[in-house]
């Protein structure tokens, strides 16, 4: 999910995953101490698969607060110019947590934001 509507070249653009156990409710483990933290995206005109670190935070959606894994697409970073916001068209993205004791979760894949809007890159005006 992210805020806003997203165009060409958006930087600071900020995705986060909600974590969500199969019935779509909050899930009851604390992602923090999790030693892998990632989110997964694929953009528009980008056939490599994004992966990026992510971190885990206590969000409120619709007013509910719920952990979500986030990421910013950082402008001094030349790999996320280069990779993020290249050309129109649909984004998914996914969560993935590693605990030390193998311990693994891996959200559904994400094409829409909390609203239900379709993600997607927008054309500049």
């Amino acid at each position: 999910m992210s805020n806003g509507e997203i165009h060409l070249h958006d930087l600071r653009t900020v995705y986060q995953v909600p974590i969500y156990d199969d019935d779509l409710e909050a899930v009851n483990f604390n992602p923090t101490s999790a030693s892998v933290k990632k989110i997964r995206l694929r953009m528009p005109g980008n056939d490599t698969l994004i992966e990026r670190d992510a971190t885990a935070a206590q969000v409120t959606i619709d007013g509910e607060s719920v952990w979500c894994l986030t990421y910013e697409v950082d402008p001094d970073d030349p790999d996320d110019v280069a990779a993020f916001h290249i050309e129109p068209g649909p984004i998914a993205l996914e969560g993935y947590i590693e605990f030390s004791d193998g311990g693994k979760w891996t959200s559904n894949k994400i094409t829409t934001d909390h609203q239900g809007r379709m993600l997607k890159v927008h054309p500049n005006l």
